[in-house]
Order: structure tokens, then sequence, then C-alpha cells
């Protein structure tokens, strides 16, 4: 116990000990840290540098281990970047600002075209209405759970960890990529953003510059050379 004590109050990256506990990113002291452990662990009570007390250990996701969430007593709490954040309330104000008005004026003239049993412009504006309120929803759920993480103030010896952007190399074809690793909720491919919990990011936690990883892929096992670690 003392152990992890010392280790919650440090944030020290990287960290294994009786437990094989490793951490992924140190996030406000309001929220905790996010981590990483291949077995089951205890609450802790210990402060984080003036955090509330009694923390719980929270499952965010089970992969060949357990990802945890050590936060206060919300356990809904979302670990998501500053940058993410902030392009999920641009999609929120547009939704609201522009969507939701558009969709709900397309109702009003499908409604005024009459009988609405043979309206397929009706169905599709309802429909499409159903889409943008759920959306709606759904980001404003994940809004006001989320802690901040901004990969600027990270402090990780260049180590790949929550939120870091990471520069590896594909030793087989040569091929040269960049990822942010990132929570799920911000996730996109397309952008290169990968999930934590995601098999390249899940190899990349705690790498650093040189470190040679391994991906197990649909078409096989795949190697890769980090060629840098950044915090922008």
């Amino acid at each position: 116990m003392r152990r992890k004590r010392r280790f919650l109050r440090r944030l020290a990256i990287p960290v294994d000990f009786d437990h094989n506990m490793t951490l992924i990113a140190p996030v406000p002291t309001r929220a905790g840290v996010l981590f990483w452990s291949s077995a089951p662990l205890v609450n802790v009570d210990t402060p984080i540098d003036g955090a509330r007390q009694d923390y719980d250990l929270h499952r965010e996701r089970s992969v060949r281990g357990v990802f945890y969430f050590c936060l206060g007593n919300d356990m809904s709490a979302i670990p998501l970047t500053v940058r993410g954040a902030e392009r999920l309330q641009e999609e929120l104000q547009r939704l609201k600002t522009v969507e939701r008005p558009a969709v709900i004026n397309a109702i009003a003239e499908a409604r005024a075209q009459g009988d609405l049993s043979e309206n397929a412009e009706y169905d599709a504006a309802r429909e499409r209405q159903g889409f943008i309120e759920g959306r709606i929803a759904e980001l404003e759920g994940t809004l006001s759970n989320a802690h901040l993480i901004d990969p600027t103030a990270l402090e990780a010896e260049g180590r790949a960890v929550f939120g870091a952007t990471v520069d590896i190399e594909d030793l087989d074809s040569g091929d040269r990529v960049t990822y942010q690793i990132v929570g799920d909720v911000e996730a996109d491919i397309k952008s290169n953003l990968i999930s934590v919990s995601s098999p390249v990011a899940r190899a990349l936690i705690g790498k650093s510059e040189g470190d040679v990883v391994e991906v197990v892929a649909p078409a096989g096992v795949r190697e890769y050379e980090v060629l840098g670690v950044r915090y922008i």
C-alpha cells in the first residue's frame, strides 16, 4: 500500500510494482490518474496534491487486463484531451445552431404538404431529427463528465502516454505515420487519433524513442520503431 501511495503522489512514469500497475497519464488532480493494471487493485484513500479523499479504482476497459481511472466519487469521469473537448464542443454548437433549426424547418415544410402517411420527406426529416437530438444528448453527457488532459502539460520523460503524439515507422514497409493517443470518444483514425485501447496504442504506451514494438494485426504481427514522442 505504501508503494501505491508513493506512486500516486509522484505521478511518475513508468511504474511497475507488485500489481504491475503502469501509469498512462497524469490528469487534473480533481480527476486522479489513468493507469493500466493486469491485476485487480484495492481502493486508495490517499489524497493526490490536495485532491479529494476516498479514491475509487474505476474499471475503464478490459484489454488483457484492466484500464482503471483513479478518481474521486465521480465514477462517470471521461478522460479527454483539451483539443478533443474543443472539437466536441464545436460539433455540439453546430448541431444546436445549424442542424437542429434546419431539420425543424424541413419537418414543417414536409408537414405543410398534407398527408403524412406516405410522406417520405417527412419521415426522413423526423429520422434525421432523432439522430441530431441523440447526438446532442451524447455530446452534452460526454462534455459534462469530461476530465481534461492537456498534453502540453505532461511530464512523461519522453514516453508515450495518454495525449502524447507518437511518430512511428513500420519496419517492414518503411512507412512512417504519426498518431496521437486519445480516448475512445475522440478517436478518429482518419485524423490519426487512435484510442488508448487500440492495439497500436496499447503497444506504444510507456515506450520512448528508439523502442521497437510488436502489434498484432489481421495480416499478422507488425513491428514499429518509435521515432519520437511529443506533447503538443
